[in-house]
């Protein structure tokens, strides 16, 4: 509501059939010249002579010549005149009306265009991102996360970290655990972390997030190597000095080219629900991130419950990545931010003043969940089969548990030797201790050689199936580019003995359950 004091002024666009003075005895030219001398408000004062009291045009400029007055300059000052019902000012002057000081500061109006070159950057971006809209076919898909309980682990890590070093304190961020999900997620579904090669599609054996960032010259997306592998202290480090040193120019190109999949966050900036993001290629995805927002969803106590939540908006390539197909990365990425306990290991945080008893001090770590006191197993997220067992092995049955992986394939002379040596000593060992694993690797061409070459040797080893991407990645890892090789690896996917290929050819002459007892104490379980 106004106040009493002040009039209401009604103001009307300057046209010549519609003004701001009244409607009275007068036409339209009468109208405009009125308003030309500020008399919009003051034609009462004006001897008329036209028929039935009309004013007359003559008779609006016999007053002007007896006034002496002058027409007002700006249209913004006849408005001005006319709330106020102030008269101009009749005497005239020499001085043309001040103008409006201009406005000054980043929001300040340019008199003129403004053109501005074109950096190296902004042309290479400029092509890129016009050459993947127009050659790759774009689909998008959408999934809203809950996000409480990724909030509250996220403060509780943050709290331990912060009794570290104080110049050394990291502090972990949404999108850190965004880049780790995303990571594990791929390694479950090899088509995202694919690229598109024209005769061919390139599935790649390990994960490298490529984060968007915004600098004074562009966007650039500098890339967290490994990001399935690495904690998240690791990454939340990495990431922040990578994102100072984009800001700062001074990345090497090793440190932005060669991502495998790529991650877009606007959600920081506060104003952003969700939004699509355009493919980096020759990836076949990217992950948009909207903003956080409280939500009341249906509670079966309550009735209602006020929750977080956060849309993501997955864009694939369709030839690459079918709608099932991303649609099965998507599931996988919102069981891990709406759980993340299951990816919550020891070596996420990565710090060297992290202990058990350290890690113990958490509220959401308790003796009654002694997993969280230890590295989630280096198998979590790897598909395993076994013979005569539907479905996909469960991670938890391998904890604790003596693994040898085994990298081999039915083309290589020296495995078709060996691996009836490695059945003969596994299946003797079995009898007695059920705590031992081996993990068959294939290095086969063809899916109906794996095939073969398992059921050929009646193998009743795990296997990772034919095609994932955990077999190169694994062979990389565990430095098995030669067949055949032989490796006792830890929980934690540490190698904790890499002669085992000696040990099992002498063990079978002797005593088998003597070297498993031997590999039993080396890995420290009782």
């Amino acid at each position: 509501m106004r106040p009493p004091s002040q009039p209401l002024v009604i103001v009307r666009h300057l046209t010549a059939t519609t003004h701001a003075t009244p409607s009275g005895l007068c036409g339209p030219a009468v109208k405009l010249l009125l308003l030309n001398y500020g008399l919009a408000l003051e034609k009462s004062k004006i001897p008329s002579t036209g028929p039935k009291g009309n004013i007359l045009k003559s008779d609006v400029v016999q007053y002007v010549n007896k006034e002496k007055l002058k027409p007002v300059s700006h249209k913004a000052e006849l408005i001005k005149t006319a709330a106020s019902g102030q008269k101009p000012a009749s005497q005239p002057s020499s001085s043309p009306s001040p103008a409006r000081p201009p406005l000054s500061g980043a929001f300040a109006a340019k008199p003129t265009p403004i053109d501005v070159p074109l950096t190296n950057m902004r042309k290479t971006i400029a092509k890129r991102l016009t050459e993947s809209k127009s050659a790759i076919p774009h689909y998008y898909l959408t999934s809203e996360i809950e996000i409480n309980g990724l909030l509250e682990i996220r403060e509780q890590l943050n709290k331990l970290l912060a009794q570290g070093p104080k110049d050394q304190v990291t502090k972990i961020s949404i999108n850190d655990f965004i880049i780790k999900a995303s990571a594990l997620a791929c390694l479950r579904v090899a088509e995202t972390n694919s690229f598109w090669m024209e005769s061919f599609i390139r599935q790649n054996g390990k994960v490298d997030v490529s984060v968007a960032v915004s600098t004074p010259t562009g966007l650039i997306t500098p890339i967290v190597k490994n990001a399935h592998d690495k904690g998240l202290e690791a990454i939340a480090r990495e990431v922040q000095g990578l994102a100072k040193k984009a800001r700062d120019g001074k990345l090497q190109p090793h440190e932005f080219q060669g991502g495998t999949f790529t991650i877009s966050n606007l959600g920081m900036f506060g104003s952003i629900s969700d939004f699509t993001a355009i493919i980096n290629p020759p990836q076949s995805c990217i992950l948009a991130i909207g903003g956080a927002q409280s939500k009341l969803v249906p509670d079966k106590e309550k009735g209602y419950r006020t929750t977080k939540v956060m849309e993501v908006t997955l864009s694939c390539d369709h030839r690459t990545v079918d709608g099932a197909v991303g649609a099965l990365w998507l599931r996988h990425i919102k069981d891990f931010l709406e759980n993340p306990h299951s990816m919550l290991q020891g070596k996420m945080l990565a710090t060297r003043f992290v202990t058990s008893s350290f890690l113990q001090k958490a509220s959401f770590l308790s003796p009654s969940s002694p997993r969280f006191l230890r590295n989630a197993h280096f198998l979590a997220g790897v598909p395993l089969k076994r013979r005569g067992v539907d479905g996909l092995l469960k991670t938890e049955d391998f904890e604790k548990k003596v693994i040898v992986l085994y990298f081999s394939a039915g083309w290589c002379g020296q495995c078709k030797r060996l691996t009836p040596k490695v059945k003969k000593f596994y299946d003797a060992v079995r009898e007695k201790e059920k705590d031992f694993e081996v993990i068959w690797i294939s290095g086969d061409k063809e899916a109906e050689h794996q095939k073969s070459y398992y059921d050929d040797n009646q193998l009743d080893w795990a296997y990772i199936p034919f095609g994932d991407a955990h077999i190169q990645s694994f062979a990389e890892k565990f430095k098995a580019p030669i067949l055949p090789v032989l490796k006792l690896v830890n929980d934690n996917g540490d190698i904790v003995h890499d002669r085992v290929r000696a040990d099992i050819e002498s063990a079978i002459k002797a005593d088998p359950l003597k070297t498993y007892k031997e590999w039993k104490d080396k890995l420290g379980y009782e």
